[in-house]
């Protein structure tokens, strides 16, 4: 690949990284604005109230009608190890995932992902009774491209693939379970949800195939930017500190 053309290879992935950059500035700034503190300090770590007001995911606010909260849930992050951790998985995974599915269907198959995360979530924090709770992260949409790739070694009989995919899930997993307030149940709901897109994969990307999601591409893209111009709006029209 030729120095720079990173963008160009992999347009999806830039988007994303991009965005999700975007939106940990948008809340560092509201951080800072509202928690008399520098700048730089705000970056460490985000206040729930923060992230709810941009558009973190609950079963209260589903609940009240608010699904666009599916959505721009998994552009927010709680610190700033969070957002670097996903975005680099975001980049290795989006290196992965978008040349065998191409840009339209990569993109569908992770806030596809994302969404069955954020009602997974929303169903456990039900069960365990805490409504409230609030939920934000790319990972379920990651967990989602990792069901894929573990969905489609497993249908080509990719051996190598699959024991590699494996391995990852599990050493993620028991990495995590020593981690405070790890979502487990959007992982476990973007798994699935991207493991379903993964056994209809077919091995070669042809241009029939990718015709063939380009309408759903436009009407996620377009559900994305609703989403995430709602969470905006929304922010801009609540007090500094709410």
């Amino acid at each position: 690949m030729d120095r720079g053309s990173f963008h160009r290879d992999f347009p999806g992935t830039t988007v994303l990284l991009l965005t999700n950059a975007a939106f940990y500035l948008l809340e560092m700034i509201y951080h800072w604005k509202g928690g008399g503190i520098g700048f730089l300090q705000s970056a460490v770590e985000i206040p729930a109230d923060v992230v709810v007001s941009l558009g973190a995911n609950s079963l209260r606010h589903l609940e009240r009608g608010e699904v666009w909260r599916l959505i721009s849930y998994a552009f927010l992050h709680g610190m700033i190890v969070h957002v670097l951790l996903n975005g680099w998985m975001v980049y290795v995974l989006g290196r992965a995932c978008e040349p065998l599915l191409g840009t339209a269907r990569f993109i569908v198959v992770y806030i596809a992902s994302a969404i069955a995360a954020g009602l997974a979530s929303a169903a456990y924090a039900g069960y365990r009774g805490e409504p409230w709770s609030p939920s934000v992260g790319a990972s379920g949409a990651l967990f989602g491209l990792f069901g894929l790739l573990l969905a489609f070694s497993i249908r080509h009989r990719e051996r190598g693939l699959r024991n590699s995919l494996l391995e990852s899930i599990i050493y993620t997993v028991i990495f995590t379970v020593f981690i405070p307030r790890v979502d487990h149940a959007a992982h476990a709901g973007g798994l699935v949800a991207g493991a379903v897109f993964g056994f209809f994969t077919p091995r070669p990307v042809t241009s029939r195939n990718a015709r063939r999601w380009r309408i759903p591409f436009q009407v996620t893209a377009a559900a994305t930017l609703v989403a995430l111009a709602i969470a905006i709006w929304r922010r801009a029209r609540a007090p500094l500190g709410g």
